[in-house]
């Protein structure tokens, strides 16, 4: 399951450079060139020289992947670079970055001239672009060969692009000013005396990034007569209304805004809330809200399904109101373009895995809510993972087969129970320790037992063949060697 950033890559080594790098960023030891190969797919030879190139790459202050003679290699990043730094640098290098980045400037190049900018054959460049298409299709966006140029309605191609560039997880990636943009326009918005949105800044900034691309070359949303329908609170709209015009007049003096593209503009920027617990934030004593006004019909047979679920599981207080804003806005959203609700599908995974009940139950809920004259939604799969996630913040995972461990510990008088009280800093609600202070572990006893994982701060003397990994720590053990079985439980317990 891959992000679009990905899946629009045509070369696979690029891809298995960014596997590399996620591999090695995400493991503290040095891992084996042979393990890494077998995990990469690719040979031992080949790693070694996909190494030589990704360094090449890291010489701009990231880090370097380093090589020992006993076959261990590791990733020595430094400290303020994340993984996403590092993937953006090199997403940034690649044909297909720089194809978006020609496209969203309108260069408009022909494809004779694209490969001459862009340094590369003709026929390299058709095959990406139409790798690209495949990709796009999900979005109802096609790249034009002839001139290259997005194809599709301006909606869609905005949903994309945000889809495209919110992965590298920079909102200034486009724009360097997009930030202080979204802070100016939210101060404007915070002088109304009526409660205003609870907005995600990041994802403000990249939206406002790309419509600001998209106004400097005369890119509109086409007119949508249903989206007049929708406005609930004419004051609110109109208020809205006034400081998006007045936001426009920095990029075109002289023409005016569009209507429609105000009313496109006004329902879209649902797409920014956040639905995080503001009352952590707040310094000030405010009012925020998740939603706008909506019609009360709406809400009510929102609010009567959702009350069938609250036997199920537990939907209160300010998760409840969450839950419900978040489908209100989404009836809203889906009018404009299915894809509102697009979630990651690294994400989507993730979700799955670990909530898997909660998942199929909310799964059931959109289908049932569907039903309802009001909701039109499509796509289902993707609305149940972020309510699976909303619902999170209270439910708690999902009970799994407990873990059975065995500590095996010896060491000077009084010791055994401080080793006792670091190992509970690793335990999980889904782990049965077991102690053996100061005692051999028989044979009998794990095959009683049935352990999952065994930790021993002593070497083990045992002749059978085990079912199950055994740690050696140290014997006084470090912080490092805690990590290391930390690490172990949480492979097991996702």
């Amino acid at each position: 399951m891959e992000n679009i950033t990905i899946k629009m890559q045509r070369d696979r080594k690029f891809v298995r450079h960014i596997d590399l790098l996620e591999l090695l960023i995400n493991e503290p030891f040095p891992m084996r060139t042979t393990d890494l190969a077998q995990k990469l797919g690719c040979s031992i030879p080949t790693l070694l020289k996909e190494v030589e190139i990704l360094n090449e790459h890291l010489i701009y202050g990231f880090g370097k992947i380093e090589t020992d003679k006993r076959g261990n290699i590791q990733f020595l990043h430094h400290k303020n670079v994340s993984i996403d730094t590092i993937c953006s640098s090199l997403h940034q290098e690649t044909l297909v970055y720089k194809i978006m980045d020609s496209i969203i400037e309108n260069e408009n190049l022909s494809l004779q001239r694209a490969s001459i900018e862009l340094q590369c054959s003709k026929s390299l460049l058709m095959r990406t672009i139409n790798h690209m298409n495949e990709a796009l299709k999900k979005f109802n966006v096609q790249i034009a060969t002839k001139n290259l140029a997005f194809r599709g309605r301006e909606e869609d191609i905005r949903l994309a692009l945000f889809t495209f560039y919110s992965t590298f997880g920079n909102s200034t990636i486009l724009d360097e000013q997009s930030e202080d943009d979204v802070t100016r326009l939210l101060k404007v918005f915070d002088t109304t005396p009526s409660s205003h949105l609870h907005i995600s800044h990041f994802r403000a900034a990249i939206w406002g990034s790309i419509i600001k691309q998209r106004w400097r070359y005369k890119k509109y949303t086409r007119p949508n007569p249903q989206l007049e329908f929708l406005i609930t609170d004419n004051k609110n709209f109109k208020r809205f209304d006034y400081v998006m015009r007045k936001f426009y007049l920095h990029f075109n003096p002289v023409e005016k805004i569009p209507e429609h593209e105000i009313l496109w503009l006004y329902f879209a920027s649902l797409h920014t809330i956040s639905y995080s617990d503001y009352e952590m934030y707040l310094v000030e004593k405010k009012e925020f809200n998740y939603r706008r006004k909506e019609k009360e019909e709406i809400v009510l047979s929102l609010q009567e399904i959702l009350n069938k679920l609250d036997g199920q599981m537990s939907l209160q207080g300010l998760v409840l109101k969450k839950i419900e804003a978040f489908l209100i806005n989404q009836r809203i959203l889906a009018k404009l373009d299915d894809n509102f609700c697009y979630v990651s599908p690294k994400l989507k995974k993730h979700i799955i895995q670990n909530y898997p009940q909660s998942y199929k139950m909310w799964l059931e809920f959109v289908k049932e809510i569907n039903r309802l004259a009001n909701f039109s939604f499509k796509n289902f799969s993707d609305l149940a993972v972020s309510l699976t996630i909303l619902h999170s913040s209270v439910a708690k995972q999902e009970k799994k087969e407990e873990l059975q461990i065995i500590f095996a510990f010896h060491g000077e008088a009084g010791f055994d129970n401080h080793l006792i009280q670091n190992s509970k800093s690793v335990l999980t609600n889904y782990t049965n320790p077991t102690y053996f202070i100061e005692e051999a572990v028989s044979t009998e006893a794990i095959k009683r037992i049935g352990p999952h994982l065994i930790v021993a701060n002593y070497d083990m003397m045992i002749d059978d063949e085990l079912d199950c990994p055994i740690i050696r720590i140290a014997n006084i053990p470090s912080a490092r060697d805690w990590e290391k079985v930390n690490r172990e439980i949480m492979s097991m317990t996702v």
